[in-house]
């Protein structure tokens, strides 16, 4: 195994001055009020995607991130203080934003250079942070890049491993990043602190890493062959170090399909399997699979969403610790395209009504479902993020 690199660079964002005669220049600052803001979207319109806003009377309104336009928004990542946008043709000065940093508090924005990758097979999450919220770890590929956010001078880290194959992270509470890299038919996991030299972890083959409960500064190591399925706890001790593996899960055959996260809080981690759901810790102390269909993990329940057997639409919650289902809408005559749920259980669609074919909003809340239908003008929507 090669030595891995820390490659550290640092950038300032300031305030916006002029606009430059070309390219165009972002926005000092979006105007928008986020804690008026239900959620994100992206529509496209002519071959053109733009950011649009989710307002609490369920209406879509446009916002120009740059001082000439929409600056060609591709994908956005919500974190609990801000919102990462992937975009293209925006620069600050003499700097190309493959990303536009937004801080919920003030929405002031800040260049960033690189952007999240989402093309990973094993669903890791692109865009993770710690208990802070303050420092955002983004999923280069082949490379991390760690976003300090503390002051408005970002700090930007890219961590290279030097030929080795990056296949998962996780990030925890402190700000550690567990790393699993394939190299030579090998495989080592390895922990980044905030500061200082990587920890060495194990040597031994590993398919996918996790962050370990809520607020803590563990790691859970998941393996799965055709026989077996294995899962070692790693515990963060208070001084900064970390415990060997320690085995606390094997089942006779393997669960794994890939390394996403489904839900996590100060006693529960539930993560992604094959056609199934592995809850490694929860309060009895003994792991468990769970067969329970489901699309996200909001607040103390799972949601699932689809087309029933005769093309209706249905959305269905399951509440922890049981996770018995809760029907939110069935058999509606509706076509979903995008859906997505808050943190506090509203869900709101993108669908195509059956009746007449005309594209609408809904939103569950409170048990009652409200529909708006868009017009004509209105943008395909593309991407749905609910942020409040």
């Amino acid at each position: 195994m090669k030595k891995l690199e820390l490659l550290a660079c640092a950038f300032v964002v300031a305030a916006c001055g002029e606009p430059p005669e070309a390219p165009p220049e972002m926005k000092a600052n979006l105007g928008i009020d986020f804690s008026n803001v239900r959620g994100l979207a992206l529509g496209t319109s002519s071959g053109k995607q733009q950011l649009l806003t989710l307002d609490s009377s369920d209406q879509f309104h446009p916002v120009d991130l740059t001082t000439t336009g929409s600056g060609n928004p591709s994908a956005v990542y919500d974190t609990p203080r801000f919102v990462l946008v992937a975009v293209s043709g925006v620069t600050y000065k003499e700097q190309t934003c493959e990303s536009l940093l937004v801080r919920k508090a003030d929405s002031a924005q800040f260049c960033v250079p690189v952007a999240p990758s989402s093309s990973r097979s094993n669903n890791t999450a692109p865009v993770q942070w710690g208990s802070s919220g303050d420092i955002l770890t983004l999923d280069g590929r082949s490379e991390l890049h760690r976003i300090d956010a503390r002051t408005d001078s970002l700090q930007l880290t890219t961590l290279r491993f030097d030929g080795a194959e990056l296949m998962s992270f996780a990030m925890n509470a402190a700000d550690d990043v567990m790393v699993n890299l394939r190299q030579d038919n090998g495989s080592i996991v390895r922990v980044y602190p905030p500061s200082g030299a990587p920890l060495f972890i194990t040597a031994r083959n590993e398919t996918c890493v996790f962050p370990g409960l809520a607020g803590s500064r563990d790691f859970y190591l998941g393996l799965g062959w055709s026989d077996r399925t294995t899962v070692e706890h790693v515990e963060g001790r208070a001084d900064g170090t970390y415990s060997e593996p320690r085995n606390v899960w094997s089942s006779g055959a393997s669960v794994w399909n890939d390394c996403g996260i489904v839900y996590r809080d100060q006693s529960r981690l539930l993560v992604l399997a094959a056609l199934s759901l592995l809850e490694v810790v929860n309060p009895s102390g003994t792991p468990r699979v769970l067969s329970v269909p489901m699309k996200v993990a909001r607040g103390g329940s799972l949601f699932n969403w689809g087309q029933d057997a005769e093309g209706l639409a249905f959305v269905t919650r399951y509440d922890l610790p049981e996770l018995e289902p809760v029907p939110l809408l069935t058999a509606a005559p509706y076509r979903f395209g995008k859906v997505d749920v808050s943190l506090t259980g509203e869900v709101s669609f993108i669908a195509t009504r059956l009746s007449d074919g005309v594209r609408v909003l809904g939103t569950l809340r409170g048990g009652k479902l409200t529909v708006s239908e868009l017009t004509q003008s209105q943008p395909d929507i593309v991407t749905l993020v609910r942020i409040n």
